[in-house]
């Protein structure tokens, strides 16, 4: 049973985990999307972990560790009357029991190891990516292959353009200006931003969705696809794996759940360690070079309102050498606050060095053009980097906005 993951879609419930094992020894980890994670207890003859979600987001997962990989059984109890219906099943490949629990008591399932059924080795995994930084990782940790759909924004590496897409957007970009206006009328009146094409995904039989719960706005999220989830026949919904990366560890650490969550366990580790020996390289060649004489940065992700940098970003930022006020990270090496919509008067405030536009999911050539309403504006003209020269265009999608490798 090692290496595989029960999720639980219980809300707003404090609940209780009990893991069992045949053999006697079970323990059981627990992690959420707050990147919360960590043993939480066992004994020699029945290992038992309990603790109180309640404050944590959900989905959370847990992972059974089982010597004995015949039988384990997990049992998780839902405190009256609040009760919401709760599915354990695994978010990789494999021969599984699902069991559904619609009133409190405990769920039991009984769950054949990974990479074997009762007839034969288990079928690979079928996934669709409806994540950009989701479809690069997965590529990166040689999944590629094991890519059944993608999103519409899904364009890296070029391998992937044969694939269907199974998503769109519902406002089409004219200007920063406007498509702020349309997001924000959507977001109060409740309404989506995206599409799915429900009757392809099913089509396609997926085992695996990977997605994201950081942004609603960015791309297609966690509770639009849980819902759709929800909708298919019970026997065949597949997996969702939630990438919420706060800072550059998350990033690099979902290589490691990408793989994972594709079969591709190994893989996933080494490409996360490779990536750990570019940053711990970079970070040493900042240390040799010292700090720049200018190095008050600003990183805009929008420019119509603006909108600061924010995750790692900055962090990114602080790591070269750098500095951030506009949003600094929370601790010395750890990520930032969301972007956030700043006035002019923030970012005039701050006296840049260095000005960086980078507007997510534009491509250089659009950010150039809505650059050019920046440029009009008196204000601007009047910051120390602008006349000095130093502001700098970049493609985001490219090199900052997506969470990948």
């Amino acid at each position: 049973m090692s290496g595989d993951f029960y999720r639980t879609d219980t809300r707003d419930n404090p609940c209780k985990i009990t893991a069992q094992s045949a053999a006697g020894v079970c323990p059981l980890v627990c992690r959420s999307s707050s990147r919360t994670s960590g043993l939480l207890s066992s004994d020699r003859s029945t290992a038992v972990a309990r603790t109180d979600f309640a404050r944590l987001r959900y989905p959370l997962y847990f992972r059974l560790q089982s010597p004995d990989p015949s039988f384990c059984c997990a049992r998780l109890f839902v405190p009256p009357p609040d009760i919401r219906a709760c599915l354990l099943s695994f978010t990789r490949s494999g021969a599984i029991s699902t069991a559904k629990m619609n009133q409190p008591g405990s769920l039991a399932c009984k769950a054949t190891p990974p990479g074997t059924t009762s007839s034969g080795p288990a079928p690979p995994v079928r996934a669709i990516s409806l994540l950009p930084s989701g479809s690069e990782i997965a590529a990166f940790v040689g999944g590629m292959s094991q890519l059944v759909a993608r999103s519409h924004e899904c364009d890296f590496p070029s391998s992937l353009q044969p694939l269907p897409s199974v998503t769109g957007a519902v406002n089409e970009f004219v200007s920063s200006s406007q498509m702020h206006a349309a997001v924000s009328e959507a977001i109060s009146n409740g309404a989506g931003l995206y599409t799915i094409d429900a009757a392809t995904v099913i089509a396609l039989k997926p085992t695996l969705i990977i997605t994201q719960s950081l942004c609603s706005v960015c791309s297609i999220d966690m509770n639009v696809v849980q819902k759709f989830v929800g909708t298919m026949p019970e026997e065949s919904r597949p997996n969702v794996l939630d990438l919420n990366p706060m800072n550059i560890q998350d990033v690099i650490a979902d290589c490691e759940r990408v793989g994972e969550a594709l079969g591709l366990e190994e893989e996933g580790k080494q490409a996360a360690a490779g990536l750990r020996r570019r940053l711990d390289a970079m970070l040493t060649f900042v240390q040799e070079q010292g700090k720049p004489a200018k190095g008050n940065v600003a990183f805009l992700e929008w420019t119509d309102p603006l909108f600061c940098g924010g995750h790692w970003t900055p962090q990114l930022i602080h790591m070269a050498g750098g500095t951030h006020p506009m949003n600094p990270p929370w601790t010395s090496d750890g990520g930032a606050p969301p972007s956030e919509a700043k006035e002019p008067s923030t970012l005039i405030a701050t006296d840049p060095d260095w000005i960086v536009i980078s507007p997510c999911g534009l491509d250089l050539d659009t950010a150039a053009q809505e650059s050019v309403v920046l440029a009009k504006q008196q204000w601007w003209q009047d910051l120390r980097a602008v006349r000095e020269g130093r502001v700098v265009l970049v493609d985001g999608n490219a090199m900052f906005n997506r969470p990948g490798p």
